[in-house]
């Protein structure tokens, strides 16, 4: 991805929220699941794991560590990745990040302060810089979710 791309991706992506913009700045920490964490211990936890272990999970979304977003890969405008049929919650993500498909697989490029964010019942959490690949976890009807693609 060049600058341009980064820069027009993070001014398409809107303003992080301010507990999120905190942390990126180093002023606050994040609690998630007992653990507190900083931007620097987050990002080494990222870059210890091995590719294809899950580096985050948010609702019903797993975000799996990969080395890079498919060469083939087309980015996607909107930034949603995931729309439910059913109930019309929305996956995506907030700051510098890129959502990228190809084929069925859709990617995510964290390039600095991000956020991964769903509907109400999901608080919006931070993602450290790397690359993942989102996939989906369905429970229930099969045909719930369906991939968003331009």
């Amino acid at each position: 991805m060049n600058t341009k791309q980064v820069t027009q991706t993070v001014k398409n992506q809107g303003q992080l929220p301010a507990e999120l913009q905190a942390f990126f700045d180093g002023q606050a920490t994040w609690k998630s699941n007992g653990k507190e964490w900083t931007r620097e211990s987050l990002q080494a936890r990222f870059d210890a794991m091995p590719v294809g272990a899950p580096a985050y999970r948010h609702g019903d979304l797993v975000y799996q560590k990969v080395q890079r977003v498919h060469p083939e890969a087309k980015m996607i405008a909107d930034h949603i990745m995931v729309r439910s049929k059913v109930t019309g919650h929305k996956h995506g993500v907030t700051g510098a990040a890129t959502v990228w498909m190809h084929g069925e697989r859709t990617y995510v490029e964290f390039t600095g302060p991000a956020a991964i964010h769903h509907h109400v019942e999901h608080r919006s959490g931070p993602a450290a810089i790397g690359v993942c690949e989102v996939v989906v976890e369905r429970e229930g009807r099969s045909d719930a979710f369906r991939r968003q693609v331009d």
